[in-house]
């Protein structure tokens, strides 16, 4: 270029190429040969080393007549000039030992003869919680399916514990059930490590979906039950994302509070709080939520900037308010930041404003990004916080577990908003259901946000 006094190279990809040797690391490894290239594969404390050829996924051959040969203080495994392949070498100290051996109990989810217009997926070690709560909505004439997780491994693939096979379920018992399918409740946590790489234990009780979005991959329950592929889930799904059977019951009998006609009554207010206009107007956009709701109901806004917001804020949590909903920038923990509202509020943490409405719950609307990030195994997101706190906090939080933008957030926020004040729709899951189908494209939001919380859940007598 004409003048020009320097150069800025770009480039799509890097590739680096390097040598190695076939070192065996905990006395196995997993290499691959060069094709008519001897191969020497070493570094194991015995000679009692077997290898498998792992080419083809799924059909491992064990390879025999193996020359293994003494060098040193260790073995190797001197493998003659071949095809190229991929092995699995072990030797008898390095063989993976099964967690447990569990006979399976034979199951018949795939049958049509099923009345589940209500389905609750669980962990076994959930089941008795699951029955209670599926007793509950059977007493409001309710049919409702408890299903194990581990049968819908069983049944739709081969015991592969996969989040597809959730989806494969869904799609059967909705296309072959008497009764088919209209709300689901995932009923225990999620994680992004399945396999415990990160060795919390198993934390992966009942898998999400992870879903490629603009920003980043997330986890996604809207996409287990997206039938068709169009971004939309064909039933009105919710999680309780909990790993023990004390949760699980502390959220049923948040539910059952919740259901009462002063609880579901809006007069209780509703609160709308709102960032700075840090890239978009969070105070416009509150005040276009609140003037969907009736104009009976109270309204307090809350700037994020006003002095003590953060105490204003809480008290009016505790004041038992309806419902409250921000708008603006946020963290998994956070909105915004510590200093005007989030974890701190529910955690004890000594001179944070602590939120304490007890049985009078609230319905929270999180018009943000991360706080309903669950599938963290090193902490809680801040809507699962709120779903576990003992001393009041929510019933039901709807909340991102991505990054998206607020103008699409908006377009589902208003619809949500003016069906909840119509009132001719009583149960969450459908408000939600409905307020996604109403994005024109937004695939991101429609995914990526997720009810914790039961989507039977009547928010309205």
């Amino acid at each position: 270029m004409t003048g020009a006094t320097g150069s800025f190279p770009l480039f799509d990809s890097l590739e680096i190429g390097f040598k190695r040797r076939f070192n065996a690391y905990q006395n196995r490894s997993t290499y691959y040969t060069l094709a008519n290239r001897r191969a020497v594969i070493g570094n194991f404390s015995t000679g009692n080393v077997r290898m498998f050829d792992v080419t083809i996924d799924g059909e491992p051959k064990q390879v025999t007549n193996l020359n293994v040969v003494n060098n040193g203080s260790t073995f190797a495994i001197n493998f003659p000039a071949h095809r190229a392949r991929i092995y699995h070498a072990v030797e008898d100290s390095g063989i993976e030992q099964v967690d447990q051996i569990i006979p399976n109990a034979p199951s018949t989810l795939s049958t049509p003869g099923r009345n589940g217009q209500f389905v609750i997926i669980t962990w076994g070690g959930f089941a008795a919680q699951a029955e209670a709560w599926a007793n509950y909505r059977r007493g409001q004439g309710m049919p409702v399916e408890v299903v194990d997780i581990a049968d819908v491994y069983d049944e739709f693939n081969f015991g592969m514990s996969t989040s597809r096979s959730i989806t494969d379920f869904l799609k059967y018992a909705r296309n072959n059930w008497q009764t088919p399918p209209q709300y689901v409740l995932l009923l225990g946590d999620a994680s992004y490590d399945p396999k415990d790489y990160l060795s919390f234990g198993n934390e992966n009780l009942v898998p999400t979906k992870f879903v490629n979005t603009v920003y980043l991959e997330t986890g996604s329950d809207e996409a287990l039950a997206d039938l068709n592929n169009d971004g939309l889930a064909e039933m009105a799904v919710g999680r309780i994302p909990v790993k023990t059977g004390a949760q699980v019951t502390q959220a049923l009998n948040k539910t059952i509070a919740f259901e009462t006609p002063a609880n579901q009554n809006m007069s209780r207010g509703a609160i709308f709080a709102f960032d700075e206009p840090n890239g978009y107007d969070f105070e416009a956009m509150s005040y276009a939520l609140a003037a969907e709701l009736p104009a009976s109901v109270p309204k307090l806004f809350v700037n994020r900037l006003t002095p003590n917001s953060n105490q204003i804020l809480v008290n009016d949590i505790n004041f038992g308010r309806y419902l409250a909903n921000y708008s603006g920038h946020g963290t998994t923990g956070n909105w915004y930041g510590s200093s005007f509202f989030g974890q701190n509020n529910f955690l004890g943490v000594a001179g944070v404003p602590q939120v304490a409405n007890g049985n009078n719950l609230t319905i929270f609307t999180m018009l943000t990004c991360l706080n309903g990030y669950f599938m963290n195994p090193y902490f809680d997101s801040l809507s699962e916080i709120m779903q576990k706190h003992n001393n009041g906090g929510s019933v039901a939080n709807w909340s991102s577990t991505g990054l998206t933008t607020p103008d699409v957030q908006l377009v589902m926020g208003l619809r949500f908003f003016n069906q909840l004040s119509a009132g001719n729709m009583t149960r969450i899951g459908d408000l939600i259901k409905d307020a996604k189908g109403a994005i024109p494209g937004g695939s991101d939001v429609r995914l990526s946000w997720a009810l914790i919380g039961d989507p039977t859940l009547k928010v309205r007598p």
